[in-house]
């Protein structure tokens, strides 16, 4: 993964094909959902060809990651 998930951008690619790009995230930090509800709101786009379900499971991983070192 490239990028830094803290600022609200990331990059997951494959490291087995040359870097290629596999999905892109994105998080608005100053959205109402988040300020007001303390929702989270992601955009994936994943390339053509890749399981969507891995890339999300990733995404969900990342978060959660994040979140806990948050708590500490």
């Amino acid at each position: 993964m490239k990028g830094n998930w803290r600022d609200s951008e990331a990059t997951i690619v494959n490291e087995n094909m040359g870097d290629t790009t596999v999905a892109e995230i994105r998080r608005d930090l100053w959205n109402a959902r988040e300020l007001i509800g303390g929702q989270q709101t992601y955009c994936v786009d994943i390339a053509p060809g890749m399981d969507m379900a891995i890339i999300v499971a990733m995404v969900v991983v990342l978060d959660e990651r994040e979140n806990e070192e948050n708590e500490e």
